[in-house]
């Protein structure tokens, strides 16, 4: 049995889940995948489950529930060498959330012996950040992750985040997905946003094809940000920064629509976009050009001044045909809420209108510019003639192309 799926509630008892698991290990201890959610409580069960998982030598990944990713689990999957990914699982809104869920989680330290983690490629963590940092930084062997999650467990500030990710560029050369989510708290209301300086080390990680970035308040990043950080990363495939913030922060500087240009401009890989935008400026038509391909693109709206029908024939005109978008408005009071959901309506209406007439008229280009590339072709091949000919005493005349 290469698979295991398990689910505990609160009613198992522990004698029956240690039962469980001895007789998994007798029968099946070459289990290569598993994914265990337990809402027994952490102290209760953290030693059962940490001997079960040692016994998993074969291991290869994991899905655990948030609140099991204590010290105590890590320490004991760093001896599973075969063990390439630790997933992540998070609870479900209509679940109960154990007691003292996250308590285990606030000092994040596993203990590691010589050669721990041996195979591990991608770990996903739900710990303060510092925590994390200096995790990355001990015996475990970074340098081999391709893959980081990071779920924060309270607010951090902008200075963690700067630490945070100056750690992976320097641990972590290979990082190929990078995913941090800070998640909320009313303390983030007067917080100052994050600056594009904080993602600067990230540069030179020259494999991240994926870096997904969520914070409660808009990122404090314009158009000459975003143009850095496009020409920064010009392999990126997936990105997502920040597109719907939790708090509503109209004012300060937000990347416009024109940030887009950027992408298309220098990242031709990219497929998944996800950006926070002020909407009050559309760029001309004459400077457009489609990110040939994005497969999906996420915005966060800041602002209702726009005309449906202007931004509707701009996204058409910069991403491809079968593109799927969706948009998020950010406002604070009810009317605005309408407008913004009867603008975003008509905008969606239109782009497959759009869409429709870009695709014609792409039907009708083709074979002219199929035509144009023959009648140069021939005119090459013409002029060549006449210059040997030349060469040799003779000279040839080539027919007009009328």
């Amino acid at each position: 049995m290469p698979f295991l799926s398990v689910t505990t509630g609160l009613d198992d008892g522990l004698p029956a889940v240690k039962n469980f698991f001895q007789d998994v290990l007798r029968r099946s201890p070459q289990i290569e995948h598993l994914e265990f959610c337990s809402y027994i409580p952490f102290n209760d069960i953290a030693q059962t489950l940490s001997s079960f998982l040692v016994g998993l030598q074969n291991l290869r990944t994991i899905h655990l529930y948030e609140g099991l990713l204590a010290s105590s689990v890590i320490t004991a999957l760093s001896k599973c060498r075969l063990l390439e990914f630790i997933h992540m699982t998070k609870i479900e809104e209509t679940d109960p959330v154990p007691e003292n869920a996250y308590k285990d989680l606030l000092n994040y330290i596993p203990s590691m012996d010589f050669g721990a983690f041996a195979s591990l490629r991608g770990i996903d963590v739900k710990a303060h950040l510092w925590n994390v940092a200096s995790f990355l930084q001990s015996e475990f062997p970074a340098a081999r992750l391709r893959r980081i999650v990071v779920m924060t467990l309270m607010v951090e500030d902008n200075m963690s985040v700067q630490t945070f990710y100056s750690v992976v560029a320097e641990t972590c050369p290979l990082i190929e997905f990078l995913d941090l989510q800070v998640i909320y708290d009313v303390a983030f209301d007067e917080s100052e946003r994050l600056p594009l300086t904080a993602l600067k080390p990230l540069f030179s990680c020259t494999s991240l094809a994926t870096f997904n970035l969520s914070t409660p308040i808009p990122l404090d990043f314009d158009d000459s940000d975003v143009l850095i950080l496009a020409s920064s990363w010009r392999h990126i495939r997936e990105l997502n920064l920040n597109p719907r913030p939790m708090v509503y922060q109209p004012e300060g500087k937000h990347p416009t629509l024109s940030a887009m240009l950027h992408f298309a401009k220098y990242c031709p890989q990219l497929v998944s976009l996800g950006l926070y935008i002020d909407t009050s400026s559309i760029p001309a038509p004459s400077g457009r050009q489609a990110i040939p391909k994005l497969e999906s693109l996420r915005l966060g709206l800041a602002g209702t001044t726009y005309k449906s029908e202007e931004l509707a024939l701009f996204l058409a005109d910069v991403t491809p045909l079968s593109c799927s978008i969706s948009g998020f408005h950010d406002t604070t009071t009810r009317a605005k809420i309408n407008i913004a959901i009867a603008k975003w309506t008509k905008v969606g209406n239109l782009l497959p209108i759009l869409r429709n007439v870009h695709a014609q008229y792409q039907a009708r280009l083709k074979p002219l510019e199929a035509e144009l590339h023959r009648l140069s072709a021939s005119a090459r091949t013409n002029r060549h003639t006449t210059v040997s000919g030349e060469r040799y005493g003779f000279a040839s005349f080539p027919t007009s192309i009328l």
